[in-house]
């Protein structure tokens, strides 16, 4: 596991590299490379210097070569947390690597300027407020693509963490962090090469909605992670109608990575308790996490994707694409639901043309709406291919 830690100054970012250090692992700051070129050259090893030679470096090599530089010397048995992580090139590269994660540290400016008047090697050009605003405004964009490019790298972060609290908050969220990394190489193993629409990229594309919507919704994010990643660790369509393998095997693994009782619980609660049951059928999410997850999952079976899920589900099932004298059913319980044997046609009447007004959050409905006119279209445009036209 490679986790890549961002943030601006005095938001945590060392101690937080620290912290994953104390849970073993491997601390590589990319400004060590830089360190040691400066010391090759004859350099003094001055911020100034580094920031010349890694723009140098950059420019020269290609915006990733300190990544690079860093993967040279790793093993595939350890993990490894990189700091230092200044241009996009450098996430780019680390990202090609399938277990990277990258994790903004943030705080509020006016708790990261308190912190920074607090700290005994507080530097002498950074003494005021101006000062210390200016030096963020200096690292956070360029015109130049080959210098730092702090702002644009934090916006590539996977997972935001808000660092307010004490250290012992940090370390926690770390860990969760940790589980939520180890949880995805384990469903990724699990599902990938899948065919029928529910492998390992539609747990991608529910995952990045689902932290999405949480973003917006303020609900436990760890929660919706697991929830997200877990929720078809084990449909029931595939397990013989049995809806309770995949909450079974949720549990036992968030057991085995020592998740807290009360959060492997709720997210248990999800995996059983996300599937669309009937057109007829109410919903059993009663979590805001819960009904979180249940948005960016129906986000999956809408829109283009929606459409190319719908008839892959269909072909692995070997159902027919479309038969005019075959009607959508309205199931009206989860067992006639299981049982339906419809064509891909009618699974859009019978549920996924459903899903735009029965999303849970504001910010679901918002997103629903753009793909669930794309799939009318479509449709429209399916009917008059189909008689000829």
């Amino acid at each position: 596991m490679i986790l890549g830690i961002t943030g601006q100054y005095c938001s945590g970012k060392d101690c937080a590299g620290e912290i994953l250090k104390q849970q073993g692992f491997v601390h590589i700051s990319l400004s060590d490379f830089l360190r040691q070129e400066a010391r090759t050259r004859g350099l003094p090893t001055t911020r100034e210097n580094l920031i010349l030679l890694g723009n140098e470096l950059r420019r020269q090599h290609g915006h990733g070569i300190l990544a690079m530089f860093a993967l040279k010397g790793m093993s595939s048995s350890a993990n490894y947390v990189i700091t230092s992580i200044r241009n996009p090139g450098e996430v780019e590269v680390l990202r090609a690597q399938k277990n990277f994660a990258l994790l903004k540290i943030d705080a509020p400016l006016s708790v990261r300027w308190e912190r920074m008047q607090s700290r005994k090697d507080r530097p002498d050009n950074l003494r005021t407020y101006d000062e210390f605003v200016k030096r963020e405004q200096e690292e956070a964009a360029s015109e130049d693509p080959a210098h730092q490019q702090v702002s644009a790298v934090m916006a590539m972060a996977d997972v935001v963490i808000v660092n307010t609290g004490t250290q012992d908050d940090l370390r926690l969220k770390l860990a969760q962090q940790n589980i939520v990394q180890k949880t995805k190489e384990f469903v990724r193993q699990k599902l990938e090469g899948e065919g029928s629409g529910h492998d390992w990229w539609h747990i991608v594309r529910v995952y990045n909605n689902a932290v999405r919507i949480a973003r917006e919704e303020q609900v436990d994010l760890f929660v919706v992670q697991l929830g997200a990643l877990l929720h078809d660790i084990a449909d029931w369509k595939f397990h013989g109608g049995d809806d309770s393998v995949g909450p079974r095997i949720a549990q036992e693994w968030l057991k085995s990575q020592g998740v807290d009782d009360q959060v492997s619980k709720d997210v248990c609660h999800i995996v059983q308790h996300i599937s669309f049951k009937g057109a007829g059928v109410q919903n059993t999410i009663t979590s805001r996490e819960g009904l979180v997850v249940q948005d960016a999952d129906r986000l999956d079976a809408l829109g283009a994707i929606g459409v190319a899920r719908c008839f892959a589900y269909g072909g692995s099932k070997n159902r027919a694409m479309h038969d005019p004298e075959c009607s959508p059913t309205m199931h009206q319980s989860f067992e006639d639901y299981k049982k339906s044997v419809g064509t891909s046609v009618n699974h859009f009447y019978e549920k996924l043309l459903l899903l735009k007004d029965r999303m849970n959050t504001a910010t679901g409905k918002k997103l629903a709406q753009e793909r669930h006119t794309f799939m009318e279209q479509y449709l429209s445009q399916f009917y008059r291919e189909w008689e000829g036209e």
